[in-house]
């Protein structure tokens, strides 16, 4: 409440950015509710902006609505996460943060090639971000099987290269375990899952 009543002071991207993840995490917590696995499947990266540019002058995933009410929650709520993201990006186009968040609302919803449209558009700006490669990995991986291809290689590579590079970002760690495990490779999920375990003990 208080961030909205913010953009008619100061209708910065920082605020519109900050918005939206906070619709996208009401979001998911609906999800959660009413279909946890997949609310959890991949660990997407968001951004939390705490600094304006004030200081220097901040798929599967719609169907069984009828089973669980908390759906129609979740969507309306992803819905204004991703408006509030576009926003966002419309105010900078050189904005990282809202970019990757909004490809991680994309995924969420399953627009996997909006999200690699996104996904491009930021790694324009920063090459080897990290948390864009990690999105960009699920992303490609998901989009897969619409346009007819495995992209298991294309995202294990870009996963294995985020461990190699930024052996404590425990994210990429995850989601390579998953992507094993849907792959049927249980003993490679294991042992991934295992050393993201040992950064992420908890």
């Amino acid at each position: 409440k208080f961030l909205k009543i913010f953009t008619e002071r100061f209708p910065c991207r920082e605020v519109f950015n900050n918005i939206g993840l906070a619709y996208y995490q009401i979001a998911m917590k609906h999800l959660s509710h009413c279909d946890r696995e997949n609310a959890h499947q991949y660990k997407l990266a968001t951004q939390l902006d705490t600094e304006t540019r004030a200081a220097n002058f901040v798929s599967r995933v719609y169907q069984g609505e009828d089973q669980c009410p908390e759906m129609i929650q979740f969507r309306e709520n992803l819905n204004e996460a991703v408006r509030r993201f576009r926003v966002a990006c419309e105010k900078d186009a050189s904005y990282l943060p809202a970019r990757i968040n909004l490809s991680s609302a994309y995924i969420t919803a399953g627009k996997y090639s909006d999200a690699m449209a996104v996904l491009n558009e930021a790694l324009n700006l920063k090459p080897d971000d990290p948390n864009t490669l990690n999105n960009k990995a699920v992303a490609m991986y998901l989009m897969g099987p619409s346009i007819g291809a495995d992209m298991f290689s294309q995202s294990q590579g870009i996963l294995k290269d985020l461990i190699q590079n930024h052996p404590n970002f425990s994210d990429a760690m995850y989601n390579l375990g998953r992507l094993y495990f849907k792959q049927e490779k249980k003993d490679s999920a294991g042992e991934i899952w295992n050393q993201y375990l040992n950064i992420e003990s908890t």
